[in-house]
């Protein structure tokens, strides 16, 4: 499971490299402050959905009214 965590903050860390800087930094998982910038990315914007564990969320399938 904590390999599969920190995939996902390495996506996240990605994205963030891509959408914030014109040349995207390489990601590094083993770079603590990359990793801590993910986590955080993750909790505010796609925890949410995804859960803290990256679990998703029960019943994803039906759309929600909000």
């Amino acid at each position: 499971m904590r390999a599969w965590v920190l995939a996902g903050l390495g996506m996240v860390i990605g994205a963030a490299g891509l959408l914030a800087w014109p040349k995207a930094r390489p990601i590094d998982p083993t770079n603590a402050r990359q990793v801590e910038q993910g986590r955080l990315l993750y909790a505010q914007h796609c925890a949410s959905c995804h859960g803290t564990d990256l679990a998703g969320e029960a019943d994803w399938q039906t759309r929600k009214p909000s």
